[in-house]
This record gives structure tokens, C-alpha cells and sequence, in this order.
């Protein structure tokens, strides 16, 4: 179908007689004519490098359609209900997408727990040790774990869950020193 009959029709994408640009043969968007992968791939990129101004463009626009935000939120609401397998799954892409920032949730509401973590503790610190902890386990094939120099629960002293008070080890090495001191 061309472009041309497509837009006659109301429709929103058409398939292209020909590869784009970068060699994908998927669908076109009517209005520009791009291909909707190079179009996804652009986004993502954007959104990636301009994650900062992205989230704010996202909380002003929700702040000026609260409205229409509530609707949007109780429409996904219900269809999580509808279909409880779908967000199930969805979940666990989550999960799996998103280990370091589980792991030092995991860490964080332990050590809440213990009331460990001061009121200016850094949580944008912490969670990019665990993220580095993650990275090297990857790049290693070797299990790194984040560990408190000073433990939370010591015997003479007890530390905080905060950046300076962690470092990362070998899950070997981690586990040797235990719940001692390092001196």
C-alpha cells in the first residue's frame, strides 16, 4: 500500500515498498513517512540522554491534565485487573530489568529497619554502588556483592547505610569477613 492510499484511508502507519535509511523493512508512519523502527530507536536514544527534561516535560503535563491523568491511571488499572498473567509478566520484566535497583531497595529497607540510614544519606550514591556491584559481576563472571565496611549490626560499633560506608567485594571475600570490623 503507498503512502498516498493510506492517508486517503485514515490510517496511521503503511507498509513501504522499500528498506529505509538503515535497511529495516517494517512499517511507515503516514504523517512523516519515517519507518517506525528508526522512529522507536531515535525516541529511546532521546529519552536516554535527555532523561532529566523528559521526566519534567512528564510531571508538568501531568500536573496540567490531572483529569485526564486519573482517567489514564484507572483505565490501567482495569486492565491490569482483566488480566492478572499480563501483569504478572510485566512484573517480572521488571524485575529482571532492574536487579541493582531491587537489590539496594532490598539493602535500604533492611537497614531502615535497623535505623541505619541518616536523613541525608544519598540514595542516588548508594544505588549506583549496587549498580557498578552488578556491572562487575557481568563483566567479571565473577559474583560481586556490596558490603558495609562497618556492619550495621556490629559487636562494639554499628555503621550506616550510607555511600561512604560501602564497597563492593567479591561474594568470597564478602562473605569470609562476615559481620567484623575491617581493623
Amino acid at each position: 500500500m503507498l503512502r498516498k492510499e493510506a492517508l486517503a484511508l485514515g490510517l496511521i502507519h503503511y507498509q513501504g515498498d522499500k528498506p529505509c535509511k538503515a535497511g529495516h523493512a517494517t512499517l511507515r508512519l503516514v504523517g512523516s513517512g519515517e519507518c517506525v523502527t528508526c522512529k522507536k530507536e531515535r525516541t529511546a536514544t532521546y529519552h536516554r540522554v535527555n532523561h532529566e527534561r523528559v521526566r519534567e516535560l512528564k510531571a508538568a503535563w501531568k500536573q496540567r491534565n490531572l483529569v485526564k491523568e486519573r482517567l489514564r491511571q484507572r483505565l490501567v488499572a482495569r486492565k491490569r485487573k482483566q488480566d492478572p498473567k499480563k501483569k504478572a509478566e510485566s512484573l517480572k520484566r521488571w524485575r529482571a530489568r532492574n536487579i541493582p535497583r531491587r537489590n539496594a531497595y532490598s539493602a535500604w529497607r533492611r537497614s531502615a529497619k535497623l535505623r541505619a540510614i541518616p536523613q541525608w544519606a544519598d540514595a542516588k550514591a548508594i544505588n549506583s554502588v549496587y549498580e557498578l556491584s552488578r556491572q562487575l559481576t557481568k563483566t567479571t563472571g565473577e559474583a560481586h556483592h556490596v558490603d558495609h565496611i562497618i556492619p550495621l549490626v556490629g559487636v562494639s560499633v554499628c555503621g550506616l547505610h550510607v555511600e561512604y560506608n560501602l564497597q563492593i567485594l567479591t561474594s568470597f571475600a564478602n562473605l569470609s569477613k562476615g559481620n567484623k570490623l575491617p581493623y
